[in-house]
């Protein structure tokens, strides 16, 4: 599937609920009640294209949301290497509503509705609201990979998007989903070729409060931001994730996130600076990243302790070893 978007900039959009924001939609007042952190760095005001909505970062990456079934969300649209994904149910799915801030709304026309939430990084939360138990259970969402690209599934439940080269795309982040009142209910992802479908066991749950809201986030990287500031003990580096890139939590984005590092600071490597106690402490950072809800700080100075170590995994020491 390839996207077709005709670029309309800084046109104010309008829609069937173009007086209603995304906070006073019922779907909107789901999701805050859920999963009020699926807000933070929400982009508002987008510019209009032909048919849908637009938003470029600070860096000229270009994330598209559309307004018919029949398109995809695009991530890096323009690019040589932009993330493509179907929203799940489009034959059922009626055009979307747009409300008076620029978020898209899907009604899938079965109990659950789908809104793309735009994030400031240019990742996307295509958040689902399942209304109640007559609701579906999985969700499907087709990729178009680069020729020769694949999905490999992580331990930690999430995704990378590759090429051929086996190089890193795209992320989506691991899969959660919670009840009305923010009990997490039991999901996964399946991956299937292009294909990832997230099952929500919310009719299997007890106790459970309608509605339910889960999602995959999909971006393009795993680090947001990383900058170098002395300390008279040595050296620090900043270090700020993407919020899909905050969710991983095992080895494999660890590692993933560590050699994106090294290629953004090949100088700094080889003098020496990110030697195994920085790794380790990055590693650590990525395995407890709620010690640090802004940055990871890793400080040269600081002896080499084993990331998982209670030397460093405790909410004292905050993975930075005495």
């Amino acid at each position: 599937m390839t996207a077709s978007f005709t670029t309309v900039p800084a046109v104010a959009v309008s829609g069937t609920n173009a007086t209603e924001s995304l906070a006073s939609s019922a779907e909107g007042k789901a999701i805050l009640d859920a999963a009020p952190e699926v807000f933070h760095d929400r982009v508002t005001n987008l510019d209009a294209v032909g048919n849908g909505v637009a938003f470029s970062t600070d860096d000229g990456d270009v994330t598209t949301v559309p307004t018919t079934s029949d398109l995809p969300v695009v991530i890096g649209a323009g690019t040589t290497s932009p993330i493509e994904v179907a929203l799940p149910f489009p034959e059922t799915t009626e055009d979307a509503s747009i409300t008076s801030d620029d978020s898209v709304i899907f009604d899938h026309g079965n109990g659950a509705s789908t809104v793309p939430v735009v994030k400031l990084d240019g990742s996307v939360q295509i958040t689902t609201v399942i209304e109640s138990p007559e609701a579906p259970t999985e969700y499907q969402y087709v990729l178009t990979l680069p020729a020769g690209g694949s999905l490999q599934q992580l331990d930690d439940g999430g995704i990378f998007i590759l090429d051929q080269n086996g190089d890193r795309q795209g992320v989506i982040a691991p899969p959660w989903a919670k009840d009305a009142n923010g009990k997490e209910i039991a999901t996964s992802y399946l991956v299937e070729g292009n294909v990832v479908t997230q099952t929500v066991a919310h009719t299997q749950a007890e106790g459970l409060a309608y509605p339910v809201i889960a999602d995959p986030w999909l971006g393009q990287a795993l680090i947001a931001s990383a900058y170098w500031s002395y300390d008279p003990r040595g050296f620090i580096l900043n270090i700020t994730p993407t919020g899909a890139g905050r969710r991983f939590a095992g080895v494999e984005p660890a590692a993933a996130g560590w050699n994106d590092l090294i290629a953004m600071f090949p100088t700094q490597a080889r003098q020496g600076r990110m030697g195994p106690s920085m790794r380790e402490q990055y590693y650590c950072h990525v395995y407890a990243n709620f010690f640090e809800p802004n940055q990871y700080n890793l400080e040269t100075w600081r002896p080499y302790s084993p990331a998982n170590a209670f030397g460093q995994l405790n909410p004292v020491v905050r993975c930075n070893p005495t």
